[in-house]
This record gives C-alpha cells, sequence and structure tokens, in this order.
C-alpha cells in the first residue's frame, strides 16, 4: 500500500489497467490498509482519543475511524516519505519526500444511533494507551472483530466485522423499515459513477472503488438475491431497488469497497516492478521491511528472515493478484 501501481499495458490486444490493490471488504469490503495479516480488529475509543471516535482500524497509509455518525480515512504517505529521507542516495527533491496528508468523510445523514452496541470477537490481548495529560490514560483496552451499531437508523442496524485482511460492514433493513433513509455524504473527494455502476472515490493516492452493490432478503433463513444499485448526487449516496423486495422480509445491503493503487502491510513494503501473465492476472514484486507483508496458502516462505538491523538485508516478496485486482 506504499505503491501507487495504475499502469496500463496491452494484452492480446487488449487494454489492460494493472492495478496491485488490497481488498478492503467493506460489504463495503475494506481492502488491506490493515496491519495484521489475518484480521483487522476494532480498537474501542475509552476517552484516550477525541470524543468523535467510536473505534480505530489501524491503516498501512493512516488510520480509519468509526463515528457515531459514519467513518473517517485520515490517509498520510508519512511512512514512504520517512523511508525515502532515510536514504542518503535519495534525491530529496523529488516528490517521494514531500509528505501529503488527505482526510475523508463519509457521513450518515440523519443517523439515529444512540450508543446501543454489540460486540464480539474480543482479542486475546489488549493496549495500554498513555496519551497526553494522565486523565487520558487507559490500561487494558481489548480489541473486537465484530461491532453492531443498533438502530442505526429506526429499524436499521449497521454491522462492522473485520475480516481476514479487511473489514466489511453491511445495513440490516429490519421487516416493515424503510431503506430509502440510508444516505451517506462524502467530502473532501468528488464522486462519479463509472459505466458498470461502481463508486469512484478519488483520493491523492489513488481511488478507492466501491463496487456495485448487493443485495439480498432473508425469509426463513432462505436468501433472495436483490436488485440494487447506487444513485449519486451532489456526492450523496443512495440505493435503488428498481424491482422492489418483499418489506415482511430481512433486507441486507451490502456494497464492496476495493482501495485500489494499493497493496502491503504495517511494515514498509516497496514495490519495483509489475507484468500481467496470459490469463490477466497481475504479478507485482519488491522488497519487505517486516513480518506484517500479507501471504496466502502454499506460500513459498511464509516467514520473515531478516533478523539483523534495518541494512542487514531485507525479504524480497512476489505477489499475484487475480485479473481484477481484488484478490490474491
Amino acid at each position: 500500500m506504499n505503491f501507487d501501481f495504475k499502469n496500463s499495458c496491452k494484452l492480446d490486444g487488449q487494454l489492460m489497467k494493472i492495478k496491485l490493490c488490497f481488498l478492503i471488504v467493506f460489504a463495503c469490503h475494506f481492502g488491506t490498509f490493515s496491519q495484521d495479516t489475518e484480521s483487522l480488529w476494532l480498537h474501542p475509543n475509552a476517552g484516550q482519543w477525541h470524543e468523535n471516535i467510536i473505534y480505530k482500524a489501524e491503516l498501512n497509509m493512516g488510520e480509519m475511524y468509526l463515528e457515531k455518525n459514519g467513518f473517517l480515512f485520515n490517509l498520510s504517505n508519512e511512512k514512504t516519505v520517512t523511508h525515502n529521507l532515510s536514504h542518503k542516495d535519495n534525491d530529496h527533491s523529488s516528490e517521494d519526500t514531500i509528505g501529503k496528508i488527505h482526510a475523508i468523510r463519509a457521513e450518515f445523514l440523519e443517523s439515529s444511533w444512540a450508543n446501543k452496541q454489540e460486540f464480539s470477537g474480543k482479542s486475546s490481548f489488549y493496549r495500554n494507551y498513555f496519551l497526553g495529560e494522565e486523565s487520558k490514560w487507559r490500561s487494558q483496552l481489548y480489541s473486537y472483530h465484530v461491532v453492531n451499531m443498533l438502530d442505526f437508523y429506526p429499524g436499521i442496524d449497521l454491522n462492522y466485522e473485520g475480516m481476514n485482511r479487511g473489514l466489511k460492514y453491511s445495513f440490516i433493513v429490519k421487516p416493515g423499515q424503510n431503506p430509502n433513509v440510508i444516505q451517506t455524504k462524502y467530502t473532501g473527494t468528488q464522486l462519479y459513477l463509472d459505466d458498470d455502476g461502481n463508486l469512484h472515490i478519488p483520493t491523492s493516492f489513488g481511488d478507492i472503488i466501491e463496487e456495485k452493490p448487493i443485495a439480498w432478503t432473508i425469509h426463513n433463513n432462505r436468501r433472495k438475491e436483490i436488485k440494487i444499485a447506487f444513485i449519486l448526487e451532489n456526492n450523496i449516496v443512495s440505493y435503488a431497488l428498481p424491482n422492489g423486495y418483499n418489506t415482511s422480509d430481512t433486507l441486507i445491503i451490502d456494497p464492496t469497497l476495493v482501495f485500489s493503487s494499493f497493496t502491503g502491510a504495517g511494515s514498509d513494503n516497496w514495490g519495483f516492478t509489475a507484468a500481467p501473465d496470459l490469463a490477466t492476472n497481475v504479478f507485482g514484486a519488491g522488497i519487505v521491511f517486516g513480518p506484517n507483508y500479507p501471504i496466502t496458502a502454499g506460500a513459498f516462505d511464509a516467514t520473515y528472515n531478516n533478523t539483523g538491523g534495518f541494512n542487514s538485508g531485507v525479504d524480497v516478496a512476489i505477489t499475484k493478484f487475480n485479473a481484477n485486482g481484488n484478490a490474491l
């Protein structure tokens, strides 16, 4: 996630975008800015951070803050700048040594959440925070995989779930409730929809792409797919259900959010080359400075082998992405 590959090449006469990305499952799926190769943790705010923050998820290129009425991405290239400035052979006049910060807020308009929540998947570890004045110090705070914000809208729950290399959120619309109340206003960027119905969220470090949503109803534990699409007007996102649905059933609204142009882990990692194969998969290669680079089952070497200091050697990483660039 420290590099931005948005290159193009021709393969068998077709234009293929090389997009090194890492899936962030939001139901909306969040691809990984995550520092954990197995799952993303939601760290609760017990007074150690600003009062607006309910939970924080740590990203390789910043943080994601879950707030009472939405979420905030605080993105920066601090790690890239720090790494480049530490190398005396670098040209320190290049853009790679200029710090950038980009904050994007998603606000769920007119949400009614009253701090009622359920959480599960408690971590085996806890954190201690010694930040600022002593009154803000907190100790033995456990983290969670799942947080369910009950009645985020009347009769509609908002569920966040840390998953394998990602974070998923879903709206759960209970029988008889109106999904049209769900509206999300973005600030800090200018959204647009592509021809496939995907939502693009431009940032200074590449586009975040929220894929065309899916939806289904549940009745007697049986699932039925429902046609759904984004509506975008004045940077406000809502959902169209052109064929309607049986409002006596529970409705799940589930888009997928992909952070294109980002891949990697909590430790520093640097990309140097990328190439497609004949099946339009993409291979990326680079170096890794820590143990948290994402791997899959059957990887040639699943451990970080550099046990010395910064200059004593690094691991080489070769990563294969699928043709859509959203999975390893």
